[in-house]
């Protein structure tokens, strides 16, 4: 949504890699090997584990990097956090394929992004100025049941 508001649905261009963005970049890009690797071996939930460890990622990039508070004092740096935010979401698209079909089609979809083959997973995914799509909710939440005792 914020590359929507920001951006026009457009991969902004990184203007300046801090010493956090190389590491969290470099952290990213170890993802592929690490899952691919378990799932070889038939370690399915550990696999899967790491898949949410990539995703608390980019969770936890965006909150320290607070891009939607940012954005009104440094717009530059903002974009680097938003392209960094994007790569992130694109490797979870082929990633998660195995476990959520579903899901990799549409993160696949938002970011019209073609299918990468887990082989075709390296540096970043997405280029700079790239159109993304419309942004949708990647799962519906599900309704709490509440149950009496008798």
């Amino acid at each position: 949504m914020l590359t929507q508001k920001y951006y026009e649905g457009k991969v902004p261009v990184c203007v300046a890699l801090t010493d956090a963005d190389k590491n969290c970049i470099a952290e990213m890009q170890g993802y592929p090997a690490k899952i691919s690797d378990l799932v070889e071996r038939f370690r399915l939930r550990e696999a899967q584990s790491e898949l949410m460890n990539l995703a608390r990622l980019g969770n936890k990039y965006l909150s320290d990097n607070e891009p939607w508070k940012l954005i009104k004092t440094d717009a530059e740096r903002v974009k680097t956090i938003m392209n960094i935010s994007l790569q992130i979401t694109a490797y979870l698209a082929p990633l998660c394929e195995p476990f959520l079909p579903n899901t990799s089609a549409k993160i696949y979809s938002m970011l019209q992004l073609q299918k990468v083959s887990w082989s075709g997973i390296k540096d970043l995914l997405l280029k700079e100025n790239h159109q993304t799509g419309d942004p949708s909710l990647l799962f519906e939440k599900l309704k709490m049941m509440s149950f009496k005792s008798k």
